[in-house]
């Protein structure tokens, strides 16, 4: 996401849109996540990403879920889609990202540039 949302613009549909335009998608994931109201939009673009990652070519990861606190990942079965629950988390205490996330990262959308690999 490299624009913003200025005054008067349907953000929605501008979130809509750069999430089916995204190469890859990071849920952050705290115990905010547990306390939040069920209705916080964050949801509903998680739900969108779950809807673009059936576009995503099969041999390439789409979604990247990071913990970023020390809250158990376990913990987390009723506050997450269960399509998160498919995948490997990344868990970064304190936020410190851990250098391999980022190169997986940086793997999976330099994939994602080469045609051939991305034939689903």
């Amino acid at each position: 996401d490299k624009t913003e949302i200025h005054a008067g613009e349907d953000w929605d549909r501008k979130i809509r849109r750069a999430l089916d335009q995204s190469s890859l998608f990071v849920p952050m994931i705290s115990a905010n996540t547990l306390t939040t109201a069920p209705d916080r939009y964050f949801r509903a673009e998680w739900r969108f990403a779950e809807i673009r990652a059936h576009r995503a070519p099969f041999n390439i990861p789409y979604i990247f879920p990071l913990l970023i606190d020390a809250t158990n990942p376990a913990s987390m079965h009723d506050y997450v889609p269960d399509f998160f629950l498919h995948t490997q988390w990344t868990v970064a205490p304190s936020g410190a990202v851990p250098d391999e996330f980022v190169s997986c990262l940086k793997d999976a959308y330099r994939k994602l540039q080469r045609p051939e690999t991305t034939r689903a």
